[in-house]
């Protein structure tokens, strides 16, 4: 089993923003990852092959503090043998300023940016404070600096009806790397209606392809086109055919699942096993096998090759009576945005 990505989580959930829409909940006190756990998770990854990743989420990854990402550095560098590997970060971006940048400069990682447009009113200090202009302002510092910069965009009812502005701006400030994910939670007023939601994947498509620049990643629907086309290299999670290449290493040294998965499941500890011992192990195997059973309402049908049996965890309601995850709740617009697809651009 190939593990596409495992996200360290140093400061487990604590963040500095109370937002609205946020899955998680905060830690009590600020524990973070200790030295010694640090080493075991380096070591843990660098079990893998061929290309190591370590990607620093959370919570906010940047409250750990430069000291904390040097020592990172430097067991990294004792522990790797000769080999090649990529440090990754997911930031809020409020904490970012220009020691921050030339620090990730100096040591080329590759940075994500939270930001929801100038209209977001969700992302938010534990205060109240709004942050949408100040975290611009430090996307620009990295733009500035020719960060390799990429942006996560949280779509909900606030923003839903700007996504094509948002796109169009960030893509003429060189920014290319875009993710917009959806939102399907306890905030009634913030929460997505699917057909609304199909109908925006649509237009963006249509910009998307009418750019036709291939280095322009806007995801999802640069991933759900790629393999509309019969590409199956280098698509999104979601649709790659479960949720078991991507795995979460706690700041208590747990492997568990990804970390957008409500259900906790571990595998091990990074004291007791490698990641790789980790998915060879039975508790992994029987989680795997849990996320391969379809919902009954899939068997008929015919997108089955795209969403590869359900979609998303993240948007799948755990049954507990009979141990899996039911259907995707937007499935229906997904297929609308299929059927769209393939009759406009794929006939």
């Amino acid at each position: 089993m190939s593990i596409g990505l495992v996200v360290v989580k140093a400061v487990g959930n604590q963040c500095n923003l109370q937002c609205r829409y946020c899955y998680a909940m905060a830690n009590t006190g600020q524990i973070f990852m200790s030295e010694r756990v640090l080493e075991q998770t380096v070591k843990a990854v660098f079990s893998l092959d061929p290309l190591p990743v370590f990607f620093w989420g959370g919570g906010e990854p940047l409250l750990v503090g430069t000291k904390f990402f040097r020592k990172a550095l430097d067991i990294q560098n004792r522990c790797c043998g000769g080999r090649m590997f990529i440090n990754s970060l997911q930031t809020n971006g409020t904490l970012l300023d220009r020691g921050w940048i030339e620090f990730m400069k100096q040591y080329n990682f590759q940075i994500g940016i939270s930001w929801d447009g100038l209209m977001d009113t969700s992302r938010i200090t534990i205060d109240g404070q709004l942050t949408r202009g100040e975290v611009w302002k430090n996307i620009e510092l990295c733009l500035d600096e020719d960060l390799n910069l990429g942006i996560i965009t949280v779509v909900t009812r606030e923003n839903i009806n700007h996504l094509l502005e948002i796109a169009e701006f960030l893509y003429s400030k060189g920014i290319k790397n875009l993710l917009f994910k959806p939102y399907i939670g306890q905030e009634i007023d913030l929460c997505l209606e699917s057909m609304e939601y199909a109908e925006m994947m649509c237009r963006l498509l249509d910009v998307w392809m009418e750019a036709g620049d291939s280095d322009w990643i806007l995801e999802p629907v640069r991933s759900l086109a790629t393999i509309m086309s019969g590409n199956t290299i280098d698509i999104s999670c979601e649709l790659v055919g479960g949720c078991g290449n991507f795995l979460t290493i706690e700041r208590n040294g747990d492997i568990a699942c990804c970390d957008f998965i409500p259900q906790r499941f571990v595998f091990g500890n990074v004291y007791g096993s490698s990641v790789k011992e980790a998915i060879d192990g039975s508790a992994y195997t029987q989680f795997l096998l849990k996320t391969k059973i379809k919902p009954s309402k899939c068997d008929n049908c015919s997108w089955q090759f795209i969403c590869c049996g359900g979609g998303c965890l993240h948007y799948r309601k755990f049954n507990s009576d009979v141990g899996y995850w039911d259907r995707d709740v937007l499935c229906e617009a997904k297929k609308k945005f299929f059927d769209y697809c393939k009759q406009r651009y794929f006939i």
